[in-house]
Parts: structure tokens; C-alpha cells; sequence
């Protein structure tokens, strides 16, 4: 998903389209759903540690996304992840 937007199940191939051809490619989240095996890694790079951050540039004034790829070891996690969670009612 881009941001605070709901995640969407697509290929890799589908996923590398969407990111390459957004207006804003900055902001993404890619979950793989599986172990990725040491084979399959072809390249690491060391990136900064000041690439990327912690909220995204229109977060201000909007609920923080509390579903469990999102929140995990935040600060106020567990609290976020209770009003996600009881925002689906019963």
C-alpha cells in the first residue's frame, strides 16, 4: 500500500509496475508473504540511516495505520492496534 492506503495482493511484477509508474513512488510498502530463501537474494546495498521516516508527509491530523506490518514495536503500538482492531466492530 502507499501510505495510510489499504494493502492490495499482487504479484511482484504488479507490485514493480505500480511503485515504477506512481506520480510518487516514495511511500510504499511491499510485504512478502513468504521466507525469502538466501538463493533468491542477488544484490544487499547499505543504504543511509536517514533514508526514509517515520510518518508520511500528509500524516498530520490522520489516524496512524494500526494493522500489524504497520505497528510493529512502535511507540503506542499496542494502543494503535486496539482502535484498529475495534474500528472492524464484531
Amino acid at each position: 500500500g502507499h501510505y495510510n492506503q489499504n494493502h492490495q495482493l499482487l504479484t511482484a511484477v504488479e507490485a514493480v509496475g505500480v511503485v515504477f509508474n506512481a506520480e510518487q513512488p516514495e511511500g510504499f510498502e511491499v510485504i512478502i508473504p513468504r521466507k525469502i530463501e538466501a538463493a533468491e537474494i542477488q544484490k544487499i546495498n547499505a543504504l543511509p540511516q536517514v533514508t526514509g521516516w517515520r510518518y508520511y508527509p500528509d500524516a498530520k491530523g490522520k489516524k496512524p495505520c494500526g494493522c500489524p506490518y504497520c505497528t510493529k514495536g512502535d511507540i503506542n503500538s499496542k494502543r494503535i492496534r486496539d482502535a484498529y482492531e475495534k474500528s472492524f466492530g464484531d
